[in-house]
């Protein structure tokens, strides 16, 4: 994995807007943000649908789907496609290098910084001081850099994380640095036939992060769901962000809704 072609966060941030997805609130309201992150291989378009989704029942929130520049990765042979890191192999993700991480997460943070710029502009949000009503979440490898991001370097107290098919990524350094910590709440869901990221290294991830954080931490497991999302699942989702936003109701779902 080579990262050599980027020399600042920068440059990485301005190839990943330039393919990013952004779904406006329908209310025309802006009080929420959901920062939603594809897996690898995918890009944005891959998860507007299920964006949508949830739109029609969070008509105040901005949906924002980064696509992550395409690098080279081990795994797939050195072959470039959208990634947020380097894979090297099938083994146990305790393992990995994850080569990367680190500009991909600094890249969201960034990202976490506007959007919490321009909710403290709404006239009806009233961001707190260290909290501001955002959710990062992601599938996957992008599952796996919400719970990266959420848990080193979240400038702000963000309103929730959700990991959905994914992993703890460099278990130890996270760990080491965020033992006694209090963190966002967590919500993990996961395939019990998931073969390309097994169970085992999403349970493992929320007993290294249960042992590690100061953070309120739920996993829900899916029966023969495979590496994917079923609408069970996102109902799951939304109702864990809508309660993490404190979205008391579920407006009536529009049919006309579309992506501004």
């Amino acid at each position: 994995m080579t990262t050599s072609r980027f020399t600042s966060v920068a440059e990485f941030s301005k190839v990943m807007m330039s393919k990013t997805v952004v779904l406006k609130p329908p209310s025309g309201n802006h009080l929420q943000t959901v920062i939603l992150m594809h897996g690898l291989g995918d890009t944005a378009m891959g998860w507007t649908d299920a964006a949508q989704y949830w739109q029609r029942k969070m008509r105040d929130a901005r949906f924002v789907l980064p696509t992550a520049p395409d690098l080279s990765v081990t795994l797939n042979n050195g072959f470039k496609m959208p990634a947020w890191y380097d894979l090297k192999g099938l083994s146990e993700r305790d393992n990995e290098e994850c080569n990367g991480i680190e500009m991909s997460r600094d890249a969201i943070l960034d990202l976490l910084k506007n959007e919490t710029a321009l909710l403290c502009d709404a006239p009806k949000v009233g961001v707190k001081k260290d909290t501001v009503p955002i959710v990062l979440a992601g599938f996957s490898q992008g599952g796996a850099l919400s719970l990266f991001t959420g848990l080193t370097r979240s400038p702000q107290e963000l309103a929730a994380v959700v990991c959905m098919s994914g992993y703890l990524p460099k278990p130890d350094d996270v760990c080491k640095s965020q033992r006694g910590h209090a963190r966002p709440p967590i919500f993990m869901a996961h395939g019990d036939e998931d073969e390309t990221v097994r169970l085992s290294w999403a349970t493992s991830a929320k007993k290294r992060i249960d042992d590690c954080c100061i953070v309120d931490t739920s996993m829900k497991v899916y029966r023969g769901l495979t590496h994917s999302a079923n609408m069970e699942e996102l109902d799951d989702v939304y109702n864990f962000m809508a309660s993490k936003l404190e979205i008391s109701s579920s407006p009536k779902i529009h049919s006309d809704t579309r992506t501004q």
